[in-house]
């Protein structure tokens, strides 16, 4: 369903700040094209700066409030201090696309201890901090 013309859920996010996790690309990147579309004020948290960086700036360039911020998920001292620079850039935060994820592509046995913490704490400790 499109829902850029159906009134019925047509809605804006003029005064709402949101955070994305996992940002930079993919699913990510298209939840901040579409909240900052919508309204809202966007931090983009990831740890691939290049690409978080390029597309805040786009962003901002087109007229939308973003921000690029590093943050690895994992680190309760990264995600503490993106919170606080999201809290100063933009105020109380009203939505999370809690969207950070990875995976190892490797055959089950093959995968070590270290790439299942990597994971562990990226998917789910990511969403838990």
């Amino acid at each position: 369903m499109n829902t850029a013309s159906n009134p019925a859920v047509d809605f804006k996010l003029q005064n709402c700040v949101a955070i994305v996790t996992g940002a930079a690309q993919g699913i990510g990147a298209a939840c901040a094209q579409r909240l900052c579309g919508d309204g809202a004020a966007v931090a983009l948290w990831d740890v691939l700066d290049a690409r978080g960086q390029a597309l805040a700036d786009s962003l901002v360039a087109q007229g939308h409030q973003a921000i690029y911020l590093h943050c690895n998920v994992a680190s309760k001292a990264q995600v503490d201090a993106a919170l606080a620079a999201t809290l100063q850039a933009f105020g109380p935060v009203n939505a999370l696309v809690n969207n950070a994820g990875i995976f190892k592509a490797a055959d089950f046995l093959d995968i070590t201890e270290v790439d299942w913490d990597a994971v562990i704490n990226v998917n789910l400790k990511g969403a838990f901090l």
